[in-house]
């Protein structure tokens, strides 16, 4: 499977989440941050333009959550992303961000 259809699966998963999370907090302000500009093209589009694997992932994101709500955050700048850039656990207990 490519990156960016496991990146989708991502995406789906987090949308997944927030569908359920939203059960309990209806009011609550959403925002999702994807790193990838290939899955944010995805989803703020018409589903029917992708093949189906991509299709049918996007339709139940755009269900879950709507796409004005997905941002772009450029990886180098993900803080999700320290640990795989080599930051020890030592610097991510002290790191502020965390």
């Amino acid at each position: 499977m490519s990156l960016p259809r496991l990146e989708l699966m991502a995406a789906l998963l987090g949308a997944r989440l927030i569908a359920s999370v939203r059960e309990h907090f209806a009011h609550a302000k959403i925002y999702m941050w994807r790193d990838s500009k290939i899955v944010l093209h995805w989803i703020k589009n018409n589903p029917r333009r992708w093949k189906t694997f991509v299709q049918n992932r996007v339709v139940e994101i755009q269900e879950k959550t709507s796409p004005e709500v997905w941002n772009h955050c450029p990886g180098c700048e993900n803080p999700a992303d320290e640990i795989t850039r080599g930051l020890s656990i030592k610097n991510l207990v002290n790191d502020q961000v965390w």
